[in-house]
């Protein structure tokens, strides 16, 4: 099994979801998150009180983590659904991140491992 957490825009939230229900995955993990990445957020001048500073500052900008486990024999389709719906080939389209899972269990039943998906 693989966790996917991907880091998208806001904008593209709807389009994700429905390329990934399309895909067969139905299930996922939704949050607002805000950071920056290799192009350091947006710039702005600090305000002090003469005015503006010179020195800039940096605000994170804001994007919708998503988060979904997947078995290893899904994990391209899955990765391929996020990729087709969020990319524009703009700064700013997100970072896809795969890690492994060892196990998991379904709470109300007790199964593990993927009959627990």
């Amino acid at each position: 099994m693989k966790e996917v957490l991907a880091i998208i825009r806001r904008e593209r939230v709807d389009a994700t979801k429905e390329a990934l229900l399309k895909a067969g995955f139905p299930a996922m993990h939704l949050c607002n998150v805000e950071g920056k990445g290799r192009q350091s957020g947006l710039r702005y001048a600090e305000k002090s009180g003469e005015g503006m500073e010179e020195s800039p500052g940096i605000r994170f900008l804001p994007k919708k983590m998503l988060t979904l486990v997947v078995r290893d024999k899904d994990l391209d389709a899955a990765v391929d659904a996020i990729v087709k719906a969020n990319q524009t080939r703009e700064i700013g389209d997100g970072k896809i991140f795969v890690s492994p899972i060892s196990d998991s269990m379904r709470i109300r039943t007790e199964e593990h491992g993927e009959e627990a998906l």
